[in-house]
């Protein structure tokens, strides 16, 4: 058992809301570039809040001004005038769009074609910034909250939130 199962371990029988004060944002980092899928049981440590991540679409859920989501009560800072903030814009915008299967260039439609692409050739794989806005953003969710599957993400083709975790 290495520190992290250890210190998971440590909080068994303790309340959802003991357990939130305990782990931090860094612990639930370190657990997931270790590779600890806290959703599944690839850990031997179930932590219960973390898998109860349901929501439904609220104004507030994206703060276009300051570029922060919230989801499981975790603030989730996002670059802003950046692709991934111009793909929040598109996908938190309405209930709608949040349960919306999107193509990728639906989404640079929809955002005024403020999602760029970068590097070199972009013309070969114009899907390719919603695609890296979309995996970044999972990263982002997987380290706030343990979810590392928020966004579905088919490459050249298309982009949603995971029905599973919506209301």
């Amino acid at each position: 058992m290495d520190k992290i199962d250890k210190y998971l371990s440590s909080l068994i029988g303790h309340s959802d809301e003991e357990i939130k004060h305990h782990i931090s944002e860094k612990d639930l980092e370190n657990a997931y570039v270790l590779g600890r899928d806290l959703n599944n049981k690839t850990s031997s440590i179930n932590v219960p809040f973390i898998t109860s991540l349901k929501f439904s679409f609220s104004p507030t859920l994206y703060n276009r001004r300051t570029s922060v989501l919230m989801l499981a009560d975790k603030e989730i800072k996002i670059p802003g005038d950046r692709n991934e903030d111009y793909f929040c814009r598109v996908i938190f915008l309405s209930d709608k769009n949040m349960r919306k299967e999107w193509s990728w260039d639906e989404v640079i439609r929809v955002s005024k074609n403020r999602i760029v692409p970068r590097g070199k050739n972009p013309e070969w794989e114009p899907w390719r910034p919603v695609y890296n806005a979309a995996r970044k953003l999972n990263d982002r969710i997987a380290i706030a909250t343990g979810v590392k599957d928020f966004f579905l993400v088919n490459p050249i083709t298309t982009v949603r939130v995971n029905p599973e975790y919506l209301v």
